[in-house]
């Protein structure tokens, strides 16, 4: 119910929330910006992206829930069963803070020297994108 009887809560169609989400395109291999607006799954493949290149808790711009916690592995010799399980556990803590994304799979970890390499399916409620990111 809404504050004023006048006014009826909106709700909202499942097929137009990908209308509804947009972000300004990044060329992933650079870094920059396109100039371009996208819509829909690459738009959250853009915020997916710029969340898990930036560090949790280092820009106060940011709330404490957004940003990655995984590049704290990078320098440390542990098995790579266990990179994978915190790599994953990290990504999803990432990725979860947004209500759009529903969960991310077919994970793929990749170390080597410093550069953290993963591969993934991220799953939104628009569908679904294969995203690609080098740490």
């Amino acid at each position: 119910m809404s504050l004023f009887p006048f006014i009826e809560n909106e709700t909202i169609d499942p097929s137009e929330v990908g209308a509804l989400i947009k972000e300004y395109e990044i060329d992933i291999k650079t870094g920059k910006l396109t100039g371009r607006v996208v819509r829909g799954v690459d738009a959250l493949a853009v915020w997916a992206y710029l969340a898990l290149k930036s560090k949790r808790y280092n820009h106060i711009i940011y709330s404490y829930h957004y940003g990655e916690e995984y590049t704290n592995l990078i320098g440390y010799s542990y098995s790579e069963e266990y990179l994978k399980s915190e790599v994953e556990r990290y990504i999803t803590e990432c990725l979860m803070v947004n209500e759009n994304i529903t969960g991310i799979k077919d994970l793929e970890i990749n170390l080597v020297k410093d550069t953290l390499s993963m591969k993934f399916t991220l799953v939104t409620v628009v569908g679904s994108k294969e995203v690609e990111i080098d740490v």
